[in-house]
Parts: C-alpha cells; structure tokens; sequence
C-alpha cells in the first residue's frame, strides 16, 4: 500500500460529521493536484512555460492560484502553479469567493441514471455546439476546448477555460460525477451519492464525499506531487499497462468508464445500499466486506488514467492552430 493510501485511512478514521457538506469536489483538491501534476510531467518545458503564460493571461486568477509560493525554485513554482490550477473552480464556489460570478455548479457533473425503481429515467443530453448552453460535465468540456482553440477567445478567458479543463476533466474520472442513483426512497435521485450515508471507520459519511476523499486530503501541492509521484512509479499503472484504457479518446468514452465503475463497484449493480437500509446520517449503512479497499485501487487508476488523458489533451490543444 502506498504511503498516501496510509495517510488517508488516517484522516478518514478522523472525520467528523461537521466537516460534511452537500458540495461535491470530484476529488478533492489533493486529486486534482495528482491528476494535473501527472499531465504537467509529460510535457515539453516550452509546453510547460506556454501553459503558465495561458494562466498569466488572468491577472486576478493568477494571483489566487500562485499566493503564497515565491519562495519556491522556478521550477516548483510554475508546477505548483499548474497543479493549483486544477483546483480554481473549487475555490470560487463560496458566494464570496473571489471570481465568484464564474463558477458554474452544473458543470462538474451529468447525471446518467442508475435506475432500481422500475421506472423510466432519461440520459442527459451530451452534445454541444456553440452558442447552446452548457448543462454538464461533458457539454462543458467541449466549450472549454473549444475557446482553447479557438485564436479569437481573449486571454483572460483562455485562462478560466484551461483551469475549467484542468478540473472537469479530474471530475470526469470520478464515478460519482457521472451517475445518480433512482431508487424507492431517492425518485429524483441520490445526487452523486451525496444523499446516501455510509459508515466508515465508524463515522458516518456521505458516499460521495467517501469517494472524493479516496486520493487524499491534503491541500498541499508538494503533498500531491509526492502521492502523484507514487502513482507514476506504479508498475500496474504505467501507460503500457493502461493502454487499453488510453486508446479511448473521447469524453463521452471516458465518462461511460466511470458510469461503468459506478454501477459495478459504487453501487454494487444495484445491491447497495441495500432496498431495505435507511441510508440516512442517522442510520448510514455499513460498506460491504472489502469496498473500501477496492474503492482505493478504483481511485489510483482513475486519478492516473486522469492525469494521462489530462497531458494528452492539452498537447492536442497546443497543437491546434
């Protein structure tokens, strides 16, 4: 197991039901930093320095992603920069968040039905052209990668977009954000698992927040260098050994992997929690034998692949002309 696997069963035996919140992270900000430091690892240094001049191109975004690391080398700082990147649209959330007016709270997810209740639920709408709204994950992606393209859009969104891109695409890779459970008791939807209660560690938890903690907890960009580092080294986890996985390009590919391993290993195809468990804070239900453990390997890959699909991607746009 690797050391960041110990350090988050610690914390998670640690948490406390106050520290609880409906807003989902897609990871937390220690998976995003995992997964853009993974991407910022296969690129070029003029690919690096060209990415850090995109974030420049926002005074006031920069400001709040850089804070805090001149005494960093050169090097650090830039990669730091890039990794808090990643975790921007997390920081704007609050209403009085700086740049508050740009978050966008539909777009760190789609809702695909995982349906129990015998009843008929529709798939969200995943195309996107311009000048339609944007409703999910997946539409937003495409909108980000379209003004990164695109040589008219102005350098201050340019910025927004790439750190949008940074985020979403980590979310994308977390099960949670791409399903909700339709069962008796949730007929409009468990929300991600955020409406379901789990016992972990002997605290209760939401099931989306157990998911989003798996990578780790740390705000730390050093702390994520290092557990992204451990993932790298990871002979399971190297891009041969992932090729399969990396052979599929698509948003919409990626997003039905994450359907995939929500239904088999979130959810327990439809077993869990069980029909007759309150799944409540009072009454959370206890995880089955081993799911845990499972959900932690689930969480290396998904953070890698991730982190991969994520240097690919923004090559692919650096390229465009």
């Amino acid at each position: 197991m690797h050391r960041h696997r110990l350090v988050t069963l610690l914390i998670a035996a640690l948490l406390t039901i106050g520290s609880l919140t409906h807003r989902s992270l897609g990871w937390g900000h220690q998976g995003h930093m995992m997964i853009a430091y993974i991407a910022y690892q296969q690129f070029s240094d003029e690919q690096r320095t060209t990415m850090i001049e995109i974030l420049k191109g926002n005074p006031e975004l920069f400001a709040m992603i850089s804070k805090g690391l001149d005494n960093q080398s050169p090097a650090n700082r830039d990669m730091y920069t890039f990794m808090r990147a990643a975790t921007w649209p997390d920081m704007i959330r609050d209403d009085h968040a700086p740049m508050h007016d740009e978050a966008r709270s539909n777009w760190h997810f789609v809702n695909f039905p995982i349906a129990t209740d015998n009843k008929p639920h529709a798939d969200p709408p995943t195309a996107w052209s311009t000048g339609q709204p944007v409703r999910n994950i997946l539409q937003a992606l495409a909108l980000c990668e379209h003004d990164l393209k695109n040589a008219q859009t102005s350098a201050k969104q340019r910025a927004i977009r790439l750190c949008w891109m940074l985020h979403l695409l980590g979310d994308l890779h977390q099960p949670l954000h791409t399903v909700a459970l339709f069962a008796d008791r949730y007929p409009k939807g468990d929300q991600g698992g955020n409406m379901v209660w789990v016992l972990l560690n002997g605290k209760p938890i939401r099931l989306h927040s157990l998911w989003d903690g798996l990578p780790g907890s740390s705000k730390s960009a050093k702390v994520a260098a290092n557990a992204g580092k451990e993932l790298l080294e990871d002979d399971d986890l190297t891009r041969t050994a992932l090729a399969a996985n990396l052979s599929k390009a698509a948003y919409t590919d990626w997003c039905d992997e994450s359907r995939d391993l929500a239904r088999k290993h979130v959810y327990k195809n439809g077993k869990f929690p069980s029909k007759t468990a309150d799944a409540t804070e009072a009454k959370p239900s206890k995880l089955p034998r081993g799911y845990h453990a499972k959900a932690l390997q689930i969480a290396d890959q998904r953070v890698t692949l991730a982190g991969y699909r994520l240097g690919d991607k923004l090559k692919e746009v650096l390229a465009a002309p």
